[in-house]
């Protein structure tokens, strides 16, 4: 009932509380299941979000509590210390992003890239992205 932009301004402000699409977008941001269980449901969820690709991995889903009609818990399982490792990482690898920020850099390097055509290029492209952002900005 009310407008996209007023909605997302209401979800800005501090102390308000997420719903079905924050719970959606975690499950799609973070690439893992949300198992909603109520008092009395375990160990069916009531609910389950999910993107097309989430747990694929294997990673344990994030499980949560809805409580008094209006309240999210999480559910940690203290046995299970690693299921919050790596949120929004999905099949974590320890030591995976330094060696992947090497490889990078080696590739930089192989094709002459110095540190200063690298920081013109990203400057070019923020600078890009900012006019685009104006561009559609004044349209509306």
């Amino acid at each position: 009932t009310e407008g996209f932009d007023d909605y997302l301004s209401r979800k800005r402000r501090d102390g308000a509380f997420g719903n079905d699409p924050e719970i959606q977008a975690a499950s799609e941001l973070y690439n893992r299941r949300v198992l909603v269980f109520t008092e009395g449901s375990w160990p069916e969820p009531v609910n389950v979000y999910s993107s097309s690709s989430a747990s694929a991995a294997g990673d344990e889903p994030i499980r949560l509590a809805y409580r008094d009609g209006n309240h999210f818990d999480a559910i940690v399982d203290p046995l299970l210390p690693t299921a919050g490792l790596g949120l929004g990482l999905p099949g974590l690898q320890p030591g995976l992003a330094d060696r992947s920020q090497m490889q990078r850099a080696r590739e930089l390097s192989d094709a002459g890239m110095t540190d200063e055509l690298v920081r013109r290029k990203m400057l070019m492209v923020t600078d890009e992205e900012e006019t685009q952002r104006e561009i559609e900005r004044s349209i509306m």
